[in-house]
């Protein structure tokens, strides 16, 4: 049985029509998904661009390499445990920044709609 057993028609104009159908355009969603975003109160972002999923490779390769710097430091004893942890640290926060500003949704306040699923 369909979790989604409800429809329903919505009328638009042109313009209205056009403003939405280039909003889900720039998301890569369907209209569906696009649509029900909006009523769970999150407002999809454009779709980043392949350079953004490039800077995110190598953001993750620097992170890569960091943590075998760090294994090789903590054997030699050659680096700050300490200090190498909150730069690991500090790149991640900036990765969760990266993506948070550029693929996670943004919330709309509608009041109480704990119960809506996304």
């Amino acid at each position: 049985m369909r979790s989604r057993q409800h429809q329903f028609l919505v009328r638009l104009n042109e313009k209205e029509y056009q403003n939405l159908q280039k909003s889900i355009s720039r998301t890569g969603l369907s209209r569906e998904a696009y649509i029900r975003k909006l009523i769970c109160g999150y407002v999809p972002k454009e779709q980043p661009s392949p350079d953004y999923f490039k800077m995110m490779r190598e953001l993750n390769a620097i992170g890569n390499n960091l943590n075998q710097i760090a294994k090789m430091a903590n054997a030699t004893g050659a680096i700050s445990e300490d200090y190498y942890r909150e730069q690991v640290r500090k790149l991640d926060e900036e990765i969760l920044k990266i993506n948070s500003a550029v693929i996670l949704p943004e919330r709309i306040d509608y009041g109480d709609n704990k119960n809506m699923e996304h």
